[in-house]
């Protein structure tokens, strides 16, 4: 194992269903990203903004996705729109 990547929607829909809430959430991703240095894996988070992934690259982790792709579809097809529109008669 070279990377292991938390997908924190999917991990909060775990912790949700055990009757948990946030806190958990974030001690469990601090549990991975410790576990992970102690071992020499590369810890991964999917991260939506920037304060997100400079967050939890100061938390340890070394693997970051930044961006959700349906984000950034929307915001490229936004651009995509906007210039569009410009042209509109």
């Amino acid at each position: 194992v070279d990377v292991v990547l938390i997908g924190p929607g999917d991990l909060m829909i775990d912790v949700k269903t055990r009757g948990y809430g946030m806190d958990r959430h974030e001690a469990l991703c601090l549990e991975v990203a410790k576990a992970a240095k102690e071992t020499g894996v590369a810890a991964g988070y999917v991260c939506g903004t920037e304060e997100m992934a400079d967050r939890r690259i100061a938390q340890g982790f070394r693997f970051i996705n930044y961006g959700l792709d349906h984000a950034i579809l929307m915001a490229g097809m936004a651009g995509v729109a906007a210039h569009a529109n410009k042209h509109r008669k």
